[in-house]
């Protein structure tokens, strides 16, 4: 859900990386901060790691833009790929102005991630929610049985229009791509919403990463059950244009 921080003049906007486990989540992010400046991004957090994996999610936010006269942060937010935290996956995904699905661009990686979206098309169903916008990024596109965007998109039976953007994102190839695509869906989406209900109706709660991660923790019981599966699985941006239309772990530092 969009937010209006009236106090620093933004509306904020949350960018979700899902997909599988090892599928290139947390390596597009990381890869962000070599693209933007600490002049319009903050840091790169993460709450909790294990043997590498994300526990709860990696955060960071990039300033740019304008919608209805105020500026424009994105939240960028990933979610862990292990079946067991699915909870916390569904989670993060409940509060997503647009969701990068990240996958594997082979067909073992298809078989992977089809499961996971149809589990968030359930979950959003069951919330009675609308699905957020989908952009697809097709990673991976340097292993042998790589499979084009365009086949991925096919074999997880996606819509014809959504987006989709080839990648390699350990090399950064992709990747800066798919971020501007996903600031300008989601800016689109509540320049939308402004204009058919007004500014004045965004909710004033912008929510923090450490407000994340405590409502991760509060909603843990209330949250659907992991889905089947191996439960052990565990450049600046100044000259970017958008061209977007007017026990709880201790807290993220």
């Amino acid at each position: 859900m969009p937010a209006l921080d009236t106090a620093n003049r933004q509306i904020v906007l949350r960018i979700v990386y899902d997909g599988p486990g090892f599928a290139g989540k947390t390596t597009n992010l990381r890869q962000l901060t070599k693209f933007f400046s600490l002049l319009k991004r903050s840091e790169l957090s993460t709450p909790e790691e294990a043997d590498g994996r994300t526990r709860y999610f990696d955060w960071m936010h990039i300033d740019g833009g304008l919608v209805a006269g105020h500026g424009l942060r994105c939240q960028f937010v990933t979610v862990p790929g292990q079946n067991y935290l699915a909870h916390r996956r569904q989670a993060v995904l409940l509060t997503a102005d647009i969701v990068v699905f990240v996958a594997e661009s082979t067909p073992v990686g298809a078989t992977a991630a089809q499961p996971l979206i149809e589990h968030m098309e359930q979950w959003f169903e069951d919330q009675h929610t609308e699905l957020p916008p989908l952009l697809l990024q097709a990673n991976k596109q340097d292993l042998p049985a790589a499979i084009s965007a365009d086949e991925l998109a096919l074999k997880l039976g996606l819509d014809a229009d959504t987006p989709r953007v080839g990648a390699q994102a350990t090399q950064g190839l992709g990747v800066r791509e798919t971020a501007v695509l996903a600031i300008r869906a989601a800016a689109q989406g509540v320049a939308a919403q402004i204009t058919r209900h007004g500014l004045e109706n965004l909710p004033r709660r912008v929510q923090s990463q450490n407000d994340l991660l405590v409502s991760m923790m509060d909603d843990m019981d209330t949250l659907a059950p992991p889905p089947p599966g191996d439960e052990a699985d565990g450049a600046e941006v100044v000259g970017v244009e958008f061209e977007v239309p007017s026990g709880r772990p201790p807290p993220v530092p």
